[in-house]
């Protein structure tokens, strides 16, 4: 039983790497907020044998095999197993609603911060002069 966890562990740990080798790249570019990083280029240059680990490093951070389906399964399981949101900018609500909550939303809604007395002002003034413009 502990070799056959041992293999196990060995092949899924192996998995990506694997992968890569084969051609399959992780990487979903549609579905990053960035440009993912391009595969380190070596000039024969000190300078570029000392940086090419590091680029090496984030290219395959966002490339190596299954990247895209593990962090979609990293967010599903947070969800839908462990019932939280799978984002800090998004509350999950109650029946499976998602709620953005990175603009302060929420904060309004529930009064956490009433709004300055010139605010308050200048809503009254703004409402009071769609009611007289709907009478």
């Amino acid at each position: 039983m502990n070799r056959a966890l041992v293999i196990l562990f060995l092949l899924a740990i192996s998995a990506p790497l694997a992968l890569n080798l084969v051609g399959v790249d992780g990487a979903d570019a549609a579905n990053e907020n960035r440009g993912m990083a391009p595969f380190p280029q070596w000039a024969g240059t000190w300078q570029s044998a000392t940086e090419y680990p590091d680029g090496f490093a984030h290219w395959f951070e966002d490339h190596f095999g299954l990247r895209a389906r593990l962090v979609r399964w990293f967010g599903e399981g947070r969800l839908f197993v462990l019932g939280v949101s799978p984002s800090s900018a998004v509350i999950k609500g109650r029946g499976r609603w998602l709620f953005y909550a990175d603009d302060s939303g929420l904060d309004d809604y529930i009064g956490q911060q009433a709004l300055p007395a010139a605010e308050r002002a200048a809503c009254r003034e703004s409402l009071v002069l769609a009611q007289d413009w709907l009478r």
